[in-house]
């Protein structure tokens, strides 16, 4: 299956403080039968801080009136620390983050609400390409999921900013 997002958003900062807010206009699913009500629209808000040079924190929320499969609303809650490793000439990140998703209607999502979390490490190789590389799990059961999708996993990305 094909997902398409559709999204933008307005960031400004505030004295220290980042800030985002950010619609994702439409997931969209192509070739989907309409009736599974895949399609949906979701909101998010986020604030970093950076609280000296090598340490900062995020929070997020993001939420869906009417969430995918019929399930309701959902709201998914955010928190994160970043560590930049002090290193001359070395860009060197170390993250950790966890959050929580809360679902109105578990059996039409077809998961219980659950924990994530995250922990890795971003590399800048050049101003603008980095490499990262994450652990990733959630409290979710193999069982309670329905397959392994939801089980620990690692992760690697190469990223590129033009």
């Amino acid at each position: 299956m094909v997902e398409i997002d559709w999204y933008g958003g307005l960031s400004k900062s505030f004295g220290g403080v980042d800030a985002s807010i950010g619609f994702i206009f439409f997931y969209s699913y192509p070739g989907a039968s309409g009736s599974l009500n895949y399609d949906f629209i979701e909101g998010n808000l986020a604030l970093g801080y950076q609280i000296n040079d090598i340490f900062s924190v995020g929070f997020g929320y993001n939420a869906s009136l009417d969430n995918f499969g019929d399930s309701g609303a959902a709201h998914y809650f955010s928190g994160s620390l970043s560590y930049a490793v002090p290193t001359a000439g070395v860009g060197l990140i170390l993250d950790a983050s966890v959050g929580r998703q809360l679902i109105e209607d578990n059996a039409a999502f077809g998961t219980p609400d659950y924990w994530d979390w995250r922990i890795g490490a971003s590399l800048a190789l050049t101003p603008n390409i980095s490499i990262s590389a994450f652990y990733t799990d959630t409290d979710i059961s193999t069982a309670d999921c329905g397959s392994e999708n939801c089980d620990a996993r690692g992760q690697v990305s190469l990223t590129a900013s033009f």
